[in-house]
């Protein structure tokens, strides 16, 4: 049966869903342009910090909007410690920190599967389903 107001879910889930992958390839698109290196780490690191949050709510109860807050100067400075180790010996070569980006992404997913598995996980908070 069609309800307006599962459209209007919908509509907002696709929305936000959308501006979701939208930041996402703006950084890519900023780290392209500005520094001429397809980052393909760049997902993993998104995907590492969120585990992050995940661990710190489910070890501590923080919530995820204060964990992310708190974590992004950490994996920042991981991403500084990858650019100055490896990526700036490399990055005159495009062939190169593409193979090492992408080396760097597949390390990254594996490590998260062999700590959180891989099934889908998420952090339900009070405010989760509230509108």
């Amino acid at each position: 049966m069609f309800d307006w107001s599962n459209l209007a879910t919908l509509a907002a889930a696709a929305i936000l869903t959308a501006g979701l992958y939208a930041s996402m390839s703006y950084g890519l698109a900023l780290v392209y342009g500005v520094m001429k290196i397809i980052n393909l780490a760049h997902a993993a690191t998104m995907m590492l910090a969120a585990f992050t949050v995940l661990t710190l709510n489910r070890a501590f109860g923080l919530d995820p909007i204060i964990g992310s807050v708190l974590i992004l100067p950490l994996f920042l400075l991981a991403g500084m410690a990858l650019y100055g180790l490896a990526v700036r010996r490399v990055a005159a070569v495009p062939i190169a920190s593409l193979l090492l980006l992408f080396g760097t992404w597949l390390v990254a997913q594996n490590a998260a599967y062999l700590i959180w598995g891989s099934e889908d996980q998420s952090i339900v908070t009070p405010y989760t389903y509230s509108t």
